[in-house]
């Protein structure tokens, strides 16, 4: 069998959506004024090999930007690039559950545009609790958009992430997720 006859071991995640959605869908990156554990020495320093000094994200706006002005800025930008219309709001970088519940819930709501069939955040497994998994929740409810979690676990070795600690907060938020059963763990 060739490379482009070989069956694919992972499932792309712009098939899911254009499946889902009916078209295709692109995930908009938004930045947001905030940190994780480590950056700010609480579970380390220097950050972690997932975020960059600034974050990731290629199309990302500036941080001081609200949510509206930069989901606004990339659709002008994005959307006729990429010819998509549909959108998921992408709270890409650093820990997005890593700051005070009520700006979470701030941040999130302003993600529910009308372009946006979703949103997508990505935290840490260790901050993220039930209160937080609540208010995506309630969101989800209330603005009818899909919540996808991404949740990075950052150990290097497959022996220690076995015994990781990580590992079984990891789980134990899968089963919290799973018993919502309204949220996607990515």
């Amino acid at each position: 069998m060739s490379d482009t006859t070989r069956p694919k071991r992972y499932r792309m995640v712009s098939k899911f959506y254009k499946e889902t959605y009916g078209e295709k869908v692109y995930k908009l990156p938004v930045a947001l004024p905030l940190t994780c554990p480590n950056r700010d020495g609480s579970a380390g320093v220097g950050g972690c090999t997932f975020c960059g000094e600034i974050g990731a994200g290629y199309e990302n706006r500036p941080a001081w930007m609200t949510v509206r002005m930069q989901l606004e800025e990339n659709i002008t930008h994005i959307g006729p690039k990429y010819k998509a219309k549909k959108f998921i709001p992408y709270y890409q970088n650093f820990s997005n559950t890593y700051l005070p519940l009520e700006d979470f819930k701030s941040y999130m709501e302003q993600g529910c545009i009308d372009e946006a069939v979703g949103i997508a955040i990505a935290t840490r497994p260790d901050c993220i609790s039930n209160e937080y998994l609540d208010v995506l929740q309630d969101i989800q409810q209330r603005f009818h958009k899909d919540i996808y979690i991404e949740l990075g676990l950052q150990p290097l070795i497959i022996i220690h992430l076995r015994r990781s600690i990580g590992v079984m907060i990891w789980r134990s938020l899968s089963m919290r997720c799973s018993a919502l059963s309204a949220m996607d763990l990515m």
